[in-house]
């Protein structure tokens, strides 16, 4: 089973996310509300997706982005989490990916997005 950490403020999205990904063979091992106090967990755990969304009560989630790609995360797979939408949502996805994020999930979710995501990165 793969395993992954969320870093969403809202436990609402954090435990609906963690709900689409367990059928997909994905263990949420550990839920974070802040956008600190969690480098320490990464780099004692093997892990293979880290979900960050973008508000984050301490932090704005494109830094965790850049500052993981800038450390060189042992993640597997990095996803960009956000409620923005329409042309400001494009710009913040492309920024994501230019600072290092894999994919971008755009709230609410949806369950075929999560899972063609989860399959997308285990093929590759």
């Amino acid at each position: 089973m793969s395993k992954a950490i969320i870093v969403d403020a809202s436990i609402y999205w954090a435990n609906f996310l963690a709900q689409n990904l367990a059928p997909e063979g994905v263990e949420v091992v550990q839920i974070f509300r802040k956008g600190s106090g969690w480098f320490s967990f990464l780099s004692k755990n093997k892990l293979d997706y880290i979900f960050v969304d973008d508000q984050l009560a301490d932090r704005v989630g494109i830094e965790i982005v850049a500052k993981l790609d800038s450390m060189g995360h042992s993640a597997g797979t990095l996803v960009y989490t956000h409620g923005i939408e329409g042309h400001d949502a494009n710009i913040l996805e492309r920024k994501a990916i230019a600072v290092g994020a894999d994919y971008c999930l755009q709230k609410p979710y949806r369950t075929k997005t999560v899972k063609r995501i989860i399959r997308n990165s285990k093929a590759s």
